[in-house]
């Protein structure tokens, strides 16, 4: 896990409403998530696993909107895959 400053980021098109954000990275190095299934990953309900709710990411992906950031997923197969949280960063 690391985190990093964002310095002028904007979540907006054509540059509005710039700031500084703060962006945690979780990272892992297993198997990576299918194409298929990272389309699918925040919604609620979906999971791929036999005793799994479906809930876990959509409640962390409403949580960091309600506090004006957003989440972010990068991922390989065979690879690992990367979670970026981004929250605006107040001083």
């Amino acid at each position: 896990m690391k985190s990093r400053i964002l310095s002028d980021y904007s979540m907006m098109p054509k540059g509005e409403g710039r700031s500084r954000l703060v962006a945690i990275d979780v990272c892992d190095d297993g198997p990576g998530i299918d194409k298929e299934e990272l389309d699918h990953l925040f919604t609620p309900f979906y999971t791929t696993k036999s005793k799994g709710t479906g809930l876990g990411l959509a409640i962390c992906q409403k949580i960091i909107a309600e506090h004006r950031g957003m989440i972010r997923v990068d991922s390989e197969p065979g690879k690992g895959t990367a979670f970026t949280v981004m929250l605006p960063l107040v001083q």
